[in-house]
Parts: C-alpha cells; structure tokens; sequence
C-alpha cells in the first residue's frame, strides 16, 4: 500500500482540472446536502433549563448554524417563520466570533430585544454582540463605526438591506471586508433578491468568497443576471458563460431559461455554506382577494389628466414614468401632493426652471435611446458631453442655477375620500364579526386621513402592537410595519397600496402569514381599482417567480390562491399625448 507522503506526491503530479470561466468554477463546487443532526447541534447551545425543558432548534436554524461553524460563513435565503432571530442570535457563538456584529432594520431593535429576552432562558445566547442597526451605518458618523469595533465576524438579518452596491451603508462593508478580509460574514434573508441575481451577488462573495455559486468576475455576472433575471432578455453569447451549468441549451427550445433558472436554484442550494428554505412553515391557508372601491369621477378625471401630460393636478411636471406611477397610486387613494410655499408666495425661478427641465428630460426618456433610460445618466451624458442638445444644456444651466435652493414642502390635497371611507368599512366590519383585521398604507398622508376617521394609527413613530387585545382592528405603515415584526396575532389584511416589488410584497404578506399563526386561513383582501394599482400587483406577482424559481424558496404570491383570478398586465401609458 503506497504510503500517505507517496500518495501526495501522485496527487501532485496528476494533471487538475482548471476552470476556464465562473461557470466552470461553479460547476465544480462540493455539494453538500440539507440533513443535519438537529438533536446533536441542538444540545451546543442550550442551556441546562433548555435541555430540561426538552426545546430544540428548527431544522433551518440547527443547517444555519452548522453552516457557519464548519463554512466559516453563510448566505441563508431563510423564509420568514423558521426563525432566523435566533440563528443571528447564536450565530457568534457558532463561528467562535470574540467580536461579533449584527446589522439589523432599526425598526427590528425592540422585536429583538424582546427576542433576547425570551430566548435567554434556553439558550446560550452570544453574550459580546454588538447590535447596530443599517441607518447607524449608513449616516456620516457611521463611516468609522466597523473600524472603530473591529468585529471578526458580521451578520446581516434582512441582509436584502445591503442589496445596492452604491448605496453607503454597502461600500462601508466592502471596504471593511477589502482591508480586513479574514472577516466572516453570514447574510439571511427570507427576501435575498428582488429581480437579480445581482441583488446578492456581492453577499454570497464575502460569505463564501471563492465558494461562491455566483460569478465573481463582473462580466460573467451581467451574463448570468441577463439569463436568470425577471426583467432582462439574454444575449446569445450569455449562454456559454453559463453552459457549464445548462450543457445541453443548445438543444433546447422556449423553455431553457426556466431550466437555466432550475439549474442554478439547484446548484446554489447545493453549494457548502448556503442554506435555504423550501417547505412552507405556516399551517394556515392564505387567500387573495379584491375587494369593490366605488366608482369616483373624479378621480378618473384626474388620472386621465395625468396620462395625458404626465404632470400632477397642481401642475408639477414629471420626468419619468416611475414617477408617474407613483403619483398615480396616489390619485387612485384619492390625494395628490402640493407644494407648500413660504409665506404663501411660489419661487417662480425654481418652479419654471425644474418644471422645464423635468419636461425635457420626459421627451428626452421618450426618444427610447438605451443608454439614456434614466434621468440621473441623461443628466451625466449632458455634462460629460456624450449627449450634445443645446436646449437640453440651456435649460440644465438654468435649473443647475436653482437646484441648490431648499425644496419646499408639501401638502396633500384631498379631493376624495371613496377610498378612505371603504377602508374604514372594512375595518368595522372585521371589529363587529370579532375577527380583526390590519390595514396596510404607504403614503403618510393616507394614515393620518384612517386616523382623522377614528382608526388607530401605527406609523414610524408608534411601533405595531404586539396583542390583540391593544389594537383589534388598526392601520400600519408598510415602511414601518411591513418587515421584521411579528403580526400573527391578526389573519385578516386590506393593502391600499400594493407594492411593486415581489420581495417587499413577500415581506409584508408574512407579517400575519407566519409561524404561529392560530388562524385556519390567512386573508389579504386589496384594491385594485386603477391600472396603476393592478400594474403593481402584476409586476409583484412576476417577481415572485423569478425568486421562487431561481432560489427555489416558495413565495407566497404564487403559492396563496386568488379569488378572483389571475391578474393581468396593464401597461402604464408609455408617453403623454399630443
């Protein structure tokens, strides 16, 4: 029998196999499988009244942990209801962290604690970790935050938080991770992606560096995104930066970027360190349905107008056709937006000036170029004299020469409340059958109108209720509520304002739609009475299955039945009319 020295010097001579793109890389990858001792890593961190009281950890926790310890890093699109609070909480005790960190949404701090609390009892909690919420990151005094603790190990819950690359709160954690790079990381999300693989690309890399089932050169990425993404179209050539996973593409027909997307949520849930979540936690049904908004005149009036010259009622003109939307959803609520003026009198010069150039940029987006799709890179062609238009240049001097000024504020004008007052007839009525329910609204102005007609109000300053009993029928902010709270209490939900993205509208369904649930069925009753508002709900549901179908996470938008069926795409007016 050859000796273990003779056996490595063969090993050594032995050609090896070299991997000529990211795909290659990939395809080599070890895979690893999803069976983990729960009992066995279970008994790591309880404490002697944990044991005694026979508590265990959930699978997802026990393979997240376990992933940590022996991977050193993990990237864990985890679904709501398997408990990723605990995983974060034990996770430094895991890797063996003197220092650990946790990134977390500041509206997470007292949901958190009360975690802690709860937990502290069972289990053995990491009891050096340093909590820091993501706008602590992102404001000027959190440029030297990382350096000045120094942490050997940074874990991010609702990591979908560090999804922009050119957002400051992201740079200040790459460059901590560039110069200090034996640094673990570990990243969960039960919403890792909105509609790229682009989203967390840069995650999965400082989690698992070259173990990444992502590619790490940026030209391969563009390729992969334009294969897998919801909202791109592939190029020929993307498919021989991928076909390590997907040999056979050029065999196949219509259907291969559903299998590109399979291919890759297989390799990715096979990929050491990756752990995610495929079975639905909740016991509950959940159902969809549309509930009738009366008929208002003039709210049609208002959004024909608006479609027309893409300019709110009050005269504001709108550059682009997000923007658009947005008003849009808002008209449909009933309201629109007015400059509040110092002393009663407009600032002619800064009004005309941003109204011309907003209206150029319009006409400029309209003309379809690709490489001018956005006002911000119209602006930069501009100055960088790739794009040459003399009115384009006029009237960006002139705006230049008033941008500086302070942005008044603004009021909302009220010219229906049919909305508002339908809302407020489905609350009562969930109070009076004694079942409860939540209304979900996005602009501001809309809480405080649900207020002004008597029903409780949680916004960003009041934070949800944790009983039923404090509040059984109430109005929350979806940008305050709609991620990190535990709403399971209540199972009837009414969404004013549905969201355009798949992955804040996973968010927000699994408030209520969670472990712990007592309820038989789930209920999100919406409105969907404009095309603005059915646009969203279409472009959510989209996005839901590119993310179910590229992590292989159910999502809720697919899985919940809808009542009324199918929704249908309506596009949004591609350009204002003559």
């Amino acid at each position: 029998m050859a000796s273990a020295s003779e056996a490595l010097q063969k090993a050594a001579r032995s050609p090896r196999v070299r991997p000529h793109t990211d795909a290659d890389r990939i395809a080599l990858l070890p895979r690893t499988t999803a069976d983990v001792d729960v009992e066995s890593v279970s008994l790591r961190y309880l404490t002697s009244a944990g044991i005694r009281a026979g508590v265990r950890l959930r699978p997802a926790q026990a393979r997240a942990l376990e992933a940590l310890r022996v991977h050193g890093g993990l990237l864990g699109p985890i679904g709501t209801g398997h408990g990723k609070s605990l995983i974060t909480l034990l996770a430094g005790s895991a890797a063996g962290a003197q220092r650990p960190l946790l990134l977390i949404p500041a509206n997470m701090r007292v949901p958190l604690t009360n975690e802690r609390t709860k937990f502290s009892e069972h289990w053995k909690l990491t009891p050096n970790l340093k909590v820091v919420s993501y706008s602590e990151l992102s404001i000027e005094r959190g440029a030297s935050l990382l350096e000045e603790y120094a942490p050997d190990l940074i874990i991010a819950d609702e990591a979908h938080n560090l999804r922009h690359l050119t957002s400051a709160r992201t740079k200040r954690l790459i460059r901590y991770f560039q110069e200090n790079p034996e640094v673990r990381f570990a990243a969960l999300s039960g919403t890792l992606t909105a509609r790229s693989v682009k989203d967390y690309a840069h995650l999965a890399e400082l989690a698992l560096r070259d173990g990444s089932p992502l590619p790490l050169e940026r030209f391969d990425l563009e390729g992969w995104s334009r294969l897998i993404d919801a909202d791109q179209e592939p190029q020929p050539s993307d498919w021989l930066l991928f076909q390590a996973l997907l040999p056979q593409w050029r065999n196949l027909g219509a259907e291969r970027r559903v299998l590109a997307r399979k291919a890759f949520s297989e390799r990715l849930n096979a990929t050491p360190g990756v752990v995610a979540t495929s079975d639905a936690s909740v016991g509950a049904s959940l159902l969809y349905e549309e509930i009738a908004v009366p008929y208002c005149e003039t709210t049609r009036k208002h959004i024909k107008e608006l479609e027309k010259v893409w300019a709110r009622p009050d005269g504001e003109e709108l550059p682009d056709a997000m923007s658009v939307a947005r008003v849009g959803k808002q008209l449909s609520a009933g309201f629109y937006y007015r400059w509040v003026w110092p002393d009663g009198i407009p600032d002619m010069d800064w009004l005309t000036a941003r109204n011309r150039w907003n209206a150029w940029v319009r006409s400029t987006l309209l003309r379809g170029n690709p490489d001018l799709d956005s006002p911000l890179r119209i602006r930069n062609a501009l100055e960088a004299g790739r794009l040459v238009d003399n009115r384009g240049i006029a009237l960006l001097r002139t705006w230049q020469g008033q941008e500086q000024k302070p942005e008044p504020a603004v009021e909302p004008v009220w010219f229906s409340d049919v909305l508002i007052r339908r809302a407020v007839e489905w609350a009562v009525s969930k109070l009076e059958d004694g079942t409860g329910g939540i209304v979900w609204y996005y602009d501001r102005a809309v809480g405080e109108r649900l207020a002004q007609y008597g029903l409780p109000l949680y916004d960003a300053e009041r934070d949800a209720p944790v009983t039923w009993d404090e509040a059984p029928v109430f109005a929350a902010s979806i940008t305050a509520h709609g991620t990190g709270k535990n709403l399971q209490p209540w199972a009837h939900n009414l969404v004013l304002s549905w969201p355009a993205s798949g992955s804040t509208a996973e968010q927000l369904i699994s408030r209520t739609h969670r472990a712990g649930q007592q309820a038989d069925e789930v209920y999100v009753d919406y409105v969907a009475h404009t095309r603005y508002l059915k646009h969203a709900l279409f472009q959510s549901q989209r996005d839901a299955r590119y993310i179910e179908n590229s992590l292989g996470t159910p999502q809720r938008l697919c899985y919940g039945s809808w009542v009324n069926g199918p929704v249908d795409d309506e596009e949004l007016p591609t350009r204002p009319e003559a």
